[in-house]
C-alpha cells in the first residue's frame, strides 16, 4: 500500500513539473514575441541610422522615459526640446537647461543653487543620442559589435513605428529592440532582456514622446536671480 501512495505523489510530483516546464517554455517563447510586424519593407543597418540622425534633429517634443518592468523606476524626468533648447525636470523640479545654439547650459542644484557654463556647443552634435536617448547600439559599429536585424513595422496610436534588434553573437548577449517612428526618426520605445537565473526579464523603456508640443515659455531661459550661482566656467 505504502508503495502505492509513494508511486501515486512521484507522478504527480511528475506531472506538476512537466506542467512547469511548459509554462516556462511559454513564457520563455511569448516574452521575446514583438506581435504581427510587416516585414515588407526591410531597412538597412545604414538606412536606420540615417533616420536615427533624421530623429536626432527633430525640432519640437516632449518626452518622459518610463520604465515598465521589475525595476521600474517612480521617479519621473522630462524632457522639453525646442529649436536646439532643452529643459529638463526631475519630479517636477528644473535639474538643467540647455542652449546648444550657444552652448550655454544651466545645472540646477537643490532649491537655490545653480551652476552656469558655456561649453557644450558640439555636445548634442557629436554624440549618438536623441537629447539623452542613446542609440550608440545600433550606430557606433567600431565599439559595439553587434549584429542587426529588421524586424517589421507595425502601427500604433496612428504612428508608423519599425522594429529593428542588435544583439552580441560573440558574447551570445540578449537582444536589445529599438521601436523607432519612420516619419520623425525619433525612438519611441526600447526593449532590454536579461537572464536572472533560468528566466528571461524583459525590460521596457517607453519615451512617451508628444510632438510639437513644446511653447517657448516652455524653454525660455530660467530667472537666476533667486539662486546661488556656485559658479561660472
Amino acid at each position: 500500500m505504502k508503495k502505492i501512495k509513494n508511486l501515486k505523489l512521484v507522478k504527480v510530483l511528475l506531472i506538476v513539473l512537466i506542467l512547469l516546464i511548459l509554462l516556462w517554455v511559454i513564457y520563455e517563447v511569448s516574452i521575446y514575441s514583438d506581435g504581427k510586424l510587416d516585414n515588407s519593407n526591410p531597412m538597412s543597418r545604414e538606412e536606420v541610422i540615417k533616420l536615427l540622425e533624421k530623429g536626432k534633429t527633430y525640432p519640437n517634443y516632449y518626452y518622459y522615459p518610463e520604465s515598465i518592468g521589475i525595476f521600474s523606476d517612480k521617479n519621473k524626468t522630462e524632457y522639453y526640446i525646442k529649436d536646439n533648447i532643452v529643459v529638463c525636470y526631475f519630479n517636477s523640479k528644473i535639474s538643467s537647461w540647455i542652449d546648444y545654439n550657444t552652448g550655454d547650459r544651466i545645472t540646477f542644484y537643490g532649491e537655490n543653487k545653480a551652476m552656469v557654463s558655456s561649453n557644450v556647443v558640439g555636445e548634442q552634435i557629436n554624440i549618438l543620442n536623441q537629447y539623452g536617448f542613446d542609440y550608440s547600439l545600433i550606430a557606433d559599429i567600431e565599439h559595439f559589435k553587434y549584429d542587426y536585424k529588421y524586424l517589421g513595422e507595425k502601427e500604433k496610436d496612428g504612428k508608423t513605428l519599425i522594429m529593428v534588434c542588435v544583439w552580441n553573437e560573440e558574447e551570445k548577449g540578449q537582444p536589445v529592440k529599438f521601436s523607432i517612428d519612420k516619419e520623425t526618426g525619433l525612438i519611441f520605445e526600447r526593449i532590454d532582456y536579461m537572464k536572472l537565473g533560468f528566466l528571461t526579464v524583459k525590460l521596457t523603456c517607453n519615451r512617451n514622446i508628444k510632438l510639437d508640443s513644446v511653447t517657448n515659455k516652455d524653454v525660455t531661459k530660467p530667472d537666476l536671480t533667486k539662486y546661488e550661482i556656485l559658479g561660472i566656467n
